[in-house]
């Protein structure tokens, strides 16, 4: 990580520092990310963290800590323009955490195909897609913004 100075650290000989999660599980990071309020987020092998002013690694809840949704492999993480927190898996799981912090996981149950999430993106009309890693299945999804108990997460 750049030192947040942008002067010399310690070592004259460079600018970067390097900051490790102390959970080793989480030192493999997937995907970065910084969303509108500023934090730094940082997907891992071992689910989402994020960079405090300290820059140290504090571990996100993304559901039911007695569960395995804190310990899932994060691939991708997309804010979209109403704040929503969309955040893709390795295995077919997409996490939606709203504005005001509530938590939704979809599944295969949800009409996802199973496979990786391997992007989520956000189209000028606001229309979010998740791209698949090839495999049981693979391509391109288009996702409902707003899923409710009544639809499917995709359209």
């Amino acid at each position: 990580v750049l030192n947040p100075k942008g002067d010399r650290s310690e070592n004259e000989n460079t600018l970067f520092d390097s900051y490790l999660p102390e959970n080793p599980k989480a030192r493999h990071i997937t995907v970065l990310f910084e969303d509108r309020s500023g934090r730094v987020l940082g997907g891992t092998t071992d689910g989402l963290f994020q960079l405090n002013e300290k820059f140290e690694f504090e571990h996100i809840s993304l559901g039911d800590s007695n569960s395995d949704a804190d310990r899932l492999w994060i691939t991708t993480v997309l804010q979209d323009r109403r704040g929503v927190m969309w955040i893709g898996t390795n295995d077919s799981k997409i996490i939606r955490i709203s504005p005001a912090g509530n938590v939704e996981q979809y599944t295969t149950a949800n009409d996802l195909p199973d496979s990786k999430i391997s992007v989520l993106f956000e189209d000028a009309g606001g229309q979010i897609w998740a791209g698949l890693r090839p495999g049981n299945s693979g391509g391109l999804l288009r996702l409902f913004a707003d899923p409710t108990a009544e639809n499917s997460i995709v359209e």
